[in-house]
């Protein structure tokens, strides 16, 4: 089968970014040919702001191009991740155009959230859930930026407006029931979606926790609950050491925190094969993330290791974190609720090996490679049926191309 993936990657690199490239990588390992289409936001700093709006709201040149690709390649479907902002959605209108099959991987809230993952002023926000999102420019939800956040609402309003996403786009992937819940509040139609978790590359294999500490792994931002993390720790002086992976706008207070407390230590950005060992050897995973995240990759490679994870109530954690079997979930941006939580696991010492067994069963029964292969395949079968056509005879020649959109 002949598969074109298209991305428009993150300045700052991301999970979106991971994802797409390791199921490009996964496709070729199962003789597939793959057409990466992509394109980078370092792109934007060199272009003036009215020629950035009008690629996000609609880009003649990705279209274009797009067609370009399907005629050369012939590939049998498209699959798109993130098309925002610099291929827009317009790279759908013209795969429909052709009548090819198309998938959509909706990692975010983007469609209708102008910050991505529905959160304001500390705490999660729907504002604009299912309504004309005026209130994304006045609170100026896009970077900040009320300009940047006008261009986002009319990109979301345009599209809505057009019927994208319902008329263009055969299968909607979604990782998470919570996310099908809140596209469908926000219009998207159900019967196009189909649920596939993300997944972990290469399984690294049951750890066996011996590190005795918990663990944060994650961008230390408002949205990610790291302010709780540090109040649960420092107001209720937890015993328990706290190591502290990763680096972002709240890093000083972080720092700080560090600085206070023996048993905080942060430790700031390091390689993945670190993370893995750390995140094998702690006893537990904390994710108190307060903002909507689709279905985080950290929470995935803690079931990998064998970690369970204290986790927030919020968004699709609980789909993961299974109370009182792969972990136990706290409320949400509560302090003392965590603090709570994390006192029962460590009180709890004889029971954290069944805990453990039990995180890896999750893993190996919905989260490896090989399950997200074959949901794929569901996947594109099914597009190939919403477009009436017949699905191609897969045979196994493996192979690739790349293109980047430079204009």
């Amino acid at each position: 089968m002949k598969i074109l993936v298209c991305h428009n990657y993150y300045q700052q690199r991301g999970g979106e970014d991971q994802f797409f490239e390791d199921e490009a990588k996964l496709l070729e390992s199962h003789g597939h040919v793959v057409i990466r289409y992509t394109t980078h936001n370092d792109r934007i700093k060199d272009r003036r702001l009215l020629s950035v709006a009008a690629q996000t709201l609609w880009n003649k040149e990705s279209a274009s191009h797009l067609t370009d690709l399907v005629k050369q390649h012939r590939p049998h479907v498209l699959h798109a991740v993130n098309t925002f902002p610099l291929f827009s959605p317009s790279i759908f209108h013209a795969a429909n155009k052709l009548n090819l099959p198309t998938v959509a991987s909706i990692q975010n809230y983007r469609s209708f959230c102008a910050q991505a993952m529905c959160f304001r002023n500390g705490k999660a926000c729907e504002a604009c859930l299912g309504k004309i999102p005026w209130r994304a420019v006045k609170h100026r939800c896009y970077r900040g930026s009320r300009s940047g956040s006008a261009i986002v609402a009319a990109m979301q309003m345009l599209h809505r407006h057009l019927g994208t996403w319902q008329n263009c786009i055969d299968v909607i992937c979604v990782a998470s029931e919570f996310s099908k819940s809140k596209l469908a509040a926000a219009g998207f139609d159900t019967g196009q979606m189909m649920s596939k978790p993300n997944f972990v590359s290469v399984d690294p294999g049951q750890q066996d926790g011996n590190g005795n500490f918990a663990l944060f792994v994650g961008r230390l931002a408002g949205e990610k609950g790291v302010d709780t993390l540090m109040e649960a720790w420092q107001k209720h002086q937890l015993p328990y050491p706290l190591k502290i992976v990763g680096d972002g706008p709240d890093a000083d207070s972080v720092k700080l925190a560090a600085e206070k407390q023996s048993n905080i230590e942060w430790v700031g950005r390091v390689p993945n094969e670190q993370v893995y060992d750390w995140m094998g050897r702690a006893a537990c995973l904390i994710f108190p993330s307060v903002g909507y995240e689709s279905m985080p990759k950290t929470l995935i490679e803690s079931m990998a290791v064998g970690t369970p994870v204290i986790g927030a109530d919020v968004a699709s954690i609980p789909e993961v974190v299974l109370d009182g079997q792969t972990g136990h979930v706290f409320t949400g941006g509560d302090a003392d609720s965590l603090a709570e939580k994390v006192h029962q696991f460590f009180a709890s010492k004889p029971d954290w090996q069944t805990m453990r067994n039990r995180c890896r069963q999750e893993f190996e029964a919905r989260f490896t490679a090989e399950e997200n292969y074959q949901r794929l395949m569901e996947m594109y079968m099914e597009s190939f049926n919403r477009k009436g056509l017949a699905p191609p005879e897969v045979h196994t020649i493996a192979g690739s191309s790349e293109v980047s959109l430079n204009s």
